[in-house]
């Protein structure tokens, strides 16, 4: 990977979920409340100190055909930075949350993806996630966005997975 140092895949705290999250302030609380109630995991994969990706298991959610917190649980948010990607990263994170929704007892996993992002799509569905679910147009975390309202999103796909 980067020199000497191999990946490593780590379960986040609290604390280190707060450290790295930089995407949107907003949502912020929103997620970290969902993981302070233990309905969400963070974790992340790091060669030596370098954060280079992160991934989000919510065991349940409002929507329950993305996470009913018995059968079926969400990944959210699974991001690699850019220099990295092409490593095996994400598919190495992939695969610990299907390892790790198995532990928790889960017999699926969804994900969202945007249709017209092809290196995604290929990725899940290399990965296993070749059923569709339904076409999604709102926020399944149900995030608030800065003036308190819901946050509306581009379209997306669920999809799923047996594990």
């Amino acid at each position: 990977m980067e020199g000497d140092f191999p990946m490593k895949i780590v379960h986040g705290t609290l604390q280190d979920f707060h450290r790295y999250w930089r995407d949107a302030p907003w949502a912020e609380p929103q997620f970290a409340a969902y993981m302070d109630a233990g309905k969400a995991e963070f974790w992340y994969a790091r060669i030596g100190l370098r954060v280079v990706g992160r991934v989000y298991l919510f065991r349940e959610l409002p929507d329950a055909d993305a996470a009913d917190g018995i059968k079926r649980a969400y990944l959210c948010n699974l991001h690699v930075l850019e220099r990295y990607r092409g490593r095996g990263i994400g598919s190495a994170l992939l695969n610990r949350m299907a390892d790790r929704a198995k532990e928790l007892g889960f017999l699926e996993l969804s994900i969202g993806v945007e249709e017209e992002n092809d290196a995604n799509m290929r990725l899940y569905q290399r990965m296993g996630y070749l059923d569709l679910v339904k076409s999604v147009t709102e926020d399944l975390i149900c995030v608030k966005n800065a003036d308190g309202n819901s946050s509306a999103c581009g379209a997306y796909l669920l999809m799923r997975k047996e594990l």
